[in-house]
């Protein structure tokens, strides 16, 4: 395994969205908080190579005894310079607190702006909720579907109606959830539920086909077995998946980001506890066949680590995102982003090692057009977590 570079990021104050500082380095390092606690979820670059983050933000005013919470967009420059913030619901549209939102997925919308699909709580529960904004991330259209579920990843089929991927709480048998809403109404064409094993965790992507099949992947815990992968393909609005690959083992393994790398050809990353700690996980997959299955133990990596996103690359490999605790010199805080970059053939290339002195969790990653790599993820600053927003070039350095 090839030496590990530390790239030591040197923190400045947490600023709030409104005063960071415009810049142009084409490799960057840009913190997002406006008070509250921040979580991160994932990142788009937008037509304009700009970027688009969807995180949710827990309120917890004075008075109050539970938290609640709201969608946060932040649309920035292709240099991670604000552009706008918005949030869902509006706190005009808010009394006390009483509406709470989380947003968990998002997709481009081929007429133009965004879908974002996530929570609707209330009273503990929550229910599918669909918020369609204009490219300028202003509300255009909402739904809360009633019933009791997770709106987790969305799509588009060919006719530009949404594909919306939930999960619900069954702990028996019907815990994932497909359906096609109505692009104009958001009404309810057709709604399909699955089974998977006592509980599943499914990642924040849905992928559409030609032929409108879907496909999406996830982690499932089955009775008395290790908690395992899952690899789902069903064709439309119909109750037969065309395969559902999940192997037996005497180990953990869960996924936490699939990506499409071709027709039928999918990627998925996370975890496996093949070796004794967890280490990041890479599986590649044409249909129903394997193609290769590899762990990488990161360099310095104390205990266990987690592979929490990943994006092709220019080159035609992948970089992987983890998260990991890193001994000694090669650490800087609680937990450290760590990137893995492979090729094809998920033979490792480099690995690269940033952080603060907080604990710093990874979301999500992407390659922009330009051929460097987003990373998104969650950074505890001063007991408050901050979104953190990092563009590197193609070999992981910033400069």
């Amino acid at each position: 395994m090839k030496k590990v570079f530390i790239a030591c990021l040197l923190l400045a104050a947490c600023a709030k969205e409104s005063s960071v500082a415009p810049a142009s380095a084409p490799t960057f390092v840009r913190y997002f908080n406006g008070g509250n606690n921040d979580e991160a979820k994932t990142v788009l670059e937008t037509a304009d190579k700009g970027l688009l983050i969807l995180a949710t933000t827990q309120i917890t005013p004075e008075g109050l005894a539970t938290p609640y919470y709201k969608i946060k967009l932040i649309k920035t420059d292709a240099f991670g310079n604000l552009v706008w913030q918005k949030l869902f619901p509006e706190f005009a549209n808010d009394v006390n607190g009483t509406v709470s939102y989380k947003g968990n997925g998002i997709s481009a919308d081929p007429a133009g702006g965004y879908v974002i699909v996530g929570e609707d709580i209330q009273n503990g529960i929550s229910k599918v909720l669909v918020v369609v904004v204009d490219k300028d991330g202003l509300q255009t259209n909402l739904k809360i579907i009633a019933t009791e579920a997770k709106g987790m990843a969305v799509s588009t089929n060919s006719t530009g109606n949404y594909m919306i991927l939930a999960s619900l709480p069954d702990p028996v048998k019907d815990n994932m959830l497909l359906a096609e809403l109505n692009k104009t109404t958001l009404a309810t064409n057709w709604t399909r539920i699955y089974g998977a094993g006592e509980s599943v965790n499914l990642a924040n992507r849905l992928f559409v086909d030609a032929q409108d099949a879907a496909y999406w992947g996830g982690s499932v815990k089955k009775t008395n077995s290790p908690t395992n992968i899952r690899l789902v393909k069903t064709p439309t609005n119909s109750l037969t998946t065309n395969y559902d690959h999940s192997p037996s083992s005497t180990f953990t393994e869960t996924i936490n980001d699939i990506i499409s790398v071709g027709a039928g050809t999918f990627s998925m990353v996370g975890k496996s506890t093949a070796s004794g700690n967890a280490t990041i996980s890479l599986k590649k997959f044409i249909g129903t066949t394997q193609l290769f299955s590899q762990t990488y133990p990161f360099p310095a990596q104390d205990g266990d680590a987690d592979g929490n996103s990943l994006a092709t690359t220019q080159d035609g490999g992948m970089v992987l995102l983890g998260t990991s605790k890193l001994t000694g010199a090669a650490g800087r805080g609680e937990t450290d982003y760590c990137l893995v970059k492979v090729n094809g053939f998920g033979d490792l290339i480099w690995t690269k090692a940033y952080g603060s002195k907080y604990e710093d969790v990874g979301a999500c990653i992407i390659t922009t057009s330009d051929g460097g790599h987003v990373v998104l993820g969650t950074t505890n600053l001063a007991n408050t977590k901050s979104i953190l927003l990092m563009k590197t070039d193609k070999n992981g350095n910033i400069e």
